[in-house]
Formats: structure tokens, C-alpha cells, sequence
């Protein structure tokens, strides 16, 4: 495993964005992600789909670590000007902690280390 899909990619992936599907392959993701992502999908397009995706993705999970929030909320308030969620927060500092690459297309994370942005 070498990449963590934030929920912007993983929307992308289910959008069939060829530049973020090869990254599925290699990759892990958040339950918070996993969480954002279900709720897109059933928003935009119905629980049957959601539920779909959410079977096949299931696997990608990691779990959260007693150091993995504490991390997320200090990041969140250095980086306040980049207008970071606090599932975007907690997801970069998951994927920095397990030494993965953080793969979005979410502006609000260019210039920071450890990131990768297919678009």
C-alpha cells in the first residue's frame, strides 16, 4: 500500500476520472473518507450506488490511532488559511503517519509535503 485516497479522489474515481483510477490499486483510506464519499454518492446519485461503492471499498480501510485526532486538530489550526475539513485534516495526517501519499485534487492541499494531485 503506498496511497491514501481522500474523498475527492475517491469521488473522482467513481466519476471514471482515468488520471486518479490507477491509484486504487495500491491504496488506502479513511473512515471518515469512506464516510464523506457514501454520503456524495447517496446524495447525487442513491443508496443502492452508495451501498455499492461502499461494499467495494471496504477493504481500503485503516484504523484510527490514539495519536491520528490529536494530530488532525493541531494541522487543522496551523494550516487554518488553506480552509482544510476536518475529514481533509485527518486523512493527511493518516496518510503522513503510515507513510503513505495523500492523492487529492482539493486545492487547499498544494504546497504541502507528501501530496500527490493527479489533475
Amino acid at each position: 500500500m503506498r496511497f491514501f485516497l481522500d474523498t475527492y479522489a475517491l469521488i473522482e474515481i467513481a466519476k471514471g476520472n482515468k488520471k486518479f483510477a490507477g491509484y486504487l490499486e495500491d491504496a488506502a483510506t479513511g473512515p471518515c473518507n469512506l464516510l464523506e464519499f457514501h454520503f456524495c454518492l447517496a446524495r447525487d446519485h442513491g443508496d443502492e450506488v452508495a451501498d455499492r461503492w461502499f461494499g467495494s471499498l471496504r477493504s481500503l480501510l485503516l484504523d484510527l490511532t490514539d495519536a491520528d485526532l490529536p494530530a488532525a486538530s493541531r494541522l487543522r489550526r496551523a494550516e487554518r488559511r488553506r480552509g482544510l475539513s476536518y475529514i481533509d485534516a485527518l486523512g493527511y495526517v493518516m496518510a503522513g503517519q503510515r507513510g503513505l501519499r495523500f492523492v487529492t485534487g482539493d486545492k487547499g492541499f498544494r504546497g504541502l509535503d507528501n501530496v500527490e494531485m493527479p489533475t
